[in-house]
């Protein structure tokens, strides 16, 4: 949505946006659960374990 030219699908685009983030900002940060919470896992194999 983000190469929209036409002057009216932009507005309705940007009110939904600002309504969404008004009404509901868990909503739109909801989406990045699983990534932005990600951490590599606790043993890599440079900690000396074993390769399974």
């Amino acid at each position: 949505m983000t190469a929209v030219g036409n002057p009216v699908a932009v507005a309705v685009r940007d009110a939904l946006i600002v309504a969404v983030s008004r009404f509901g900002p868990g909503l739109i940060l909801r989406g990045f659960a699983g990534i932005a919470d990600w951490r590599p896992p606790e043993h890599t194999y440079a900690s000396g374990t074993p390769r399974q």
